[in-house]
């Protein structure tokens, strides 16, 4: 805790870098080979009087649990530059206002102040702006590997507010945020964050449940998903981003799944009351696609954009409630979204770029960013290669089998506001199944099969008869006898086609 009064705070400083994650024996204290910044966890409260309900390791996982008197912002980084560095703690228990001076940033609040912040987790902060986090009079902190769950304002900004800022994102989480009028995820004020590798999902607002810009704010959004966000208010639209007088860049990114008293249409998804956002290679439920059946409601075509189920792995977690850490928005194999980004998508918005998609090495479960050659859209990328057909000069088809290691999709940033030492998305996708059918034209019938197995039954179907059946199976078996995983890639098969 920063001290005994509501005004006391962790105040960073230039030149000052601050880590945690240590497990605090003595001789390791300076040793970052044995850091963990999930096992070890570093917690900075603003629970000043002891008596808020937390979990068992003293964090607010719901800001209905604060009590009394808390520190108005946990930590501040006022007047700071890239020098003053936090890097993983968990950030809870800041409760800003009702006092105008203290009003905004519950966790953290940086006025001019452009910090470096990474491997951080708030949780359970309040405020009346920028529950989570405020930044305001031109702050530009860069966030990486952060995780915004379980935060509220009682205006705007549930998670994260910023006016006349413009701080950059890559590899963050918002979940579960919420805000009692707009942007549960994010209010952008006469700002312009860059967003890179982004997950929004499970908040909540009356208007703008993930986001909300306005006041000509242009923020540029790059592989960034949105999820299970509603806007609350029976006659405000827009549960996955409302724009008002703003320009945002949408690009390789997912809206599918948000929600408004409308229902989940494109309303739902991107509203602009006005606004005029330009949107390329993206997944818009309810768009058309780009070209003659685009909805220009949503804004400017700018190519590449298609409106199909994205195939998320599971979007709402195990415990079926969006907006916890168990959501996987990871995509299943056969997903429309795959291998359909912009390998050249500039993270500044402006263009040319200093930096485009091209340059991030890893997506937000730290798996190669482009994998196969092309970039796929949202905050994931899958790692299973597409399925191909070849000729042969043999009658009927030659199947071949190739296994890569299953792979769990999990985040870089390590979240730690539960009770286990490490809570994140725990969906495992099957990764290991990437056949590759060839064939050679005779007067039988060819298939032709061209999708990734897990997404489409077609796919596994090799005589080409709307059946996933044992004359597939006969045929995996005679194409490729040695290969112990034929029957276990027909089993996958046979199950996706019974669900």
């Amino acid at each position: 805790m920063p001290g005994a009064t509501e005004t006391d705070t962790f105040q960073l400083k230039n030149s000052v870098e601050i880590y945690g994650g240590f497990e605090g024996l003595s001789g390791t204290e300076d040793n970052f080979g044995v850091r963990d910044v999930g096992s070890f966890l570093s917690i900075l409260s603003g629970d000043i009087e002891g008596n808020d309900t937390t979990s068992a390791k003293g964090i607010v996982t719901d800001t209905a649990n604060i009590t009394g008197q808390n520190s108005d912002h946990v930590v501040t980084g006022d007047g700071t530059d890239g020098t003053a560095v936090l890097d993983g703690f968990t950030i809870t228990g800041g409760q800003a206002g009702p006092e105008a001076s203290f009003a905004s940033g519950g966790g953290m609040s940086n006025e001019s102040g452009s910090p470096t912040l990474t491997n951080l987790t708030f949780s359970g902060n309040s405020a009346e702006g920028g529950g989570g986090m405020n930044n305001c009079v031109e702050s530009a902190p860069t966030l990486t590997n952060v995780t915004f769950i379980a935060n509220t304002a009682t205006f705007n900004g549930g998670g994260l507010r910023n006016d006349c800022s413009d701080p950059s994102l890559k590899n963050v989480v918002f979940s579960g945020n919420s805000a009692g009028t707009d942007g549960g995820g994010m209010i952008n004020d006469f700002s312009d964050p860059k967003l890179t590798n982004v997950i929004f999902s499970g908040n909540s607002a009356t208007s703008g449940g993930a986001m909300l810009n306005r006041n000509n704010s242009s923020p540029t959004l790059t592989n960034t998903t949105f999820s299970r966000n509603t806007a609350t208010d029976q006659n405000t639209p827009g549960g996955g981003m409302r724009n008002l007088d703003s320009a945002p860049i949408i690009q390789n990114s997912i809206f599918w799944g948000n929600s408004d008293s409308f229902g989940d249409g494109v309303g739902a998804q991107i509203f602009n009351s006005p606004g005029n956002p330009t949107i390329a290679n993206s997944l818009v439920r309810g768009s058309g696609g780009s070209g003659g059946g685009w909805s220009p409601n949503l804004g400017n075509d700018d190519g590449g954009n298609v409106d199909a189920e994205p195939m998320f792995l599971d979007a709402d977690g195990i415990d079926n409630m969006a907006g916890t850490l168990d959501d996987d928005l990871s995509l299943q194999p056969g997903s429309p979204a795959v291998d359909m980004g912009d390998n050249a998508a500039d993270l500044d918005g402006g263009g040319p770029g200093l930096e485009t998609i091209s340059d991030i090495p890893t997506d937000l479960a730290g798996n190669p960013r482009i994998f196969n050659g092309t970039v796929d859209m949202g905050a994931f990328e899958s790692q299973v290669l597409p399925l191909t057909a070849t000729p042969t000069e043999e009658g009927g088809p030659t199947v071949t089998l190739t296994v890569t290691p299953t792979t769990t999709q999990t985040p870089t940033q390590t979240v730690s506001g539960l009770d286990t030492p490490t809570s994140t998305p725990t969906g495992t996708q099957i990764q290991g199944l990437s056949p590759t059918p060839s064939n050679t034209p005779t007067d039988g019938p060819s298939p032709t099969v061209t999708n990734t197995i897990g997404g489409n039954v077609a796919s596994c179907d090799l005589d080409i008869d709307d059946d996933v059946d044992a004359d597939d199976l006969i045929m995996l078996l005679e194409s490729d006898p040695t290969n112990p995983d034929a029957f276990l890639f027909f089993a996958r098969c046979w199950f996706e086609q019974v669900q």
